[in-house]
């Protein structure tokens, strides 16, 4: 039920990581028999540095599909509703889109959140159906890789802060990283301001490394835990030590763990990456439209 990879390192130290398998791995394996997970298939440009393992190769093969089966549901709709509006797909879909506005725009407000939501909705969307591909036979997570995680990060940390320089302008984008007050005399405005500088710098450069991270973790925990409960399962009631109905009360109780789980950690990145996204947008017009709801 479930093969162990190992990389180089992990063999050395006698660490093995039990996954469940999937498709496309089990295709290059089966292609070439002396070949692992971590077995480099081939290299760009002939580096090192862009060699790419069978496991790599099945992580962007999920990964696109994911983003492909997203792209295709929003041309599919996009056509639809103009063909056919009243039809279930369609409704379906308004239904979604509609849930995301009101969830986003409570955090971006009603006059941002039509700006942002292609990429914060997409965003959901995308990793959900990523975190969900483990709950189907013989496809995985490409979200329990770090590096598709900190790519999505990446282009949330571009976003954020060409909002923030775009909409505030390069001056009081300047003076905010510096932490500029007039107050001050000029020499504690230089001091304060360099502290401040490298103090911001870090903090906006960790966001898309603590961002991936959490994801990566906590998909990639629940990969592994799936696997080892999967074949424990298996195990005990191919042995007789489990009745066969409670392995199967086991099985779709630890596949219901891992969809709230998948559901929880889509939420979290999204919920996070809009909250960036808010605190980059200019400080007036949120003080403006939060007096506005309130009156």
């Amino acid at each position: 039920m479930f093969i162990l990879v190992g990389g180089e390192g992990g063999e050395a130290a006698g660490v093995h990581v039990p996954e469940l398998p999937d498709l496309v791995t089990l295709l290059f394996l089966r292609a070439l028999p002396d070949a692992s997970p971590e077995t480099v298939v081939f290299k760009l440009f002939g580096s090192d540095l862009f060699a790419y393992t069978v496991k790599d190769i099945s992580t962007v093969f999920y990964f696109t599909l994911a983003l492909v089966i997203v792209l295709g549901w929003a041309v599919v709709f996009s056509r639809l509703v103009r063909v056919k509006p009243g039809s279930r797909f369609a409704i379906f879909t308004e239904w979604v889109v509609d849930g995301l506005r009101r969830f986003f725009g409570e955090i971006l407000g009603a006059k941002e959140v039509d700006r942002y939501i292609g990429l914060v909705g997409g965003l959901f969307v995308v990793i959900l159906f990523m975190n969900f591909f483990e709950l189907v036979v013989l496809m995985k997570p490409p979200s329990s890789v770090w590096g598709i995680n900190f790519g999505m990060a990446l282009v949330v940390f571009f976003a954020t802060e060409i909002t923030e320089l775009v909409r505030n302008g390069p001056k009081k984008y300047f003076l905010h990283l510096v932490g500029y007050d007039p107050s001050l005399p000029l020499v504690m405005t230089v001091l304060l301001g360099a502290l401040f500088a490298i103090i911001h710098l870090m903090e906006k450069l960790m966001r898309p490394v603590s961002l991936s991270l959490r994801l990566f973790g906590n998909i990639f925990s629940k990969d592994v835990l799936l696997a080892v409960f999967g074949g424990l399962v298996v195990g005990t009631v191919g042995t007789g030590l489990l009745p066969k109905f409670m392995g199967v009360f086991l099985y779709f109780f630890f596949i219901f763990l891992a969809a709230l789980l998948s559901v929880i950690q889509a939420v979290i990145f999204s919920l996070l990456s809009t909250l960036y996204i808010a605190l980059s947008l200019p400080h007036e017009e949120h003080a403006h439209e939060e007096a506005g709801h309130a009156a």
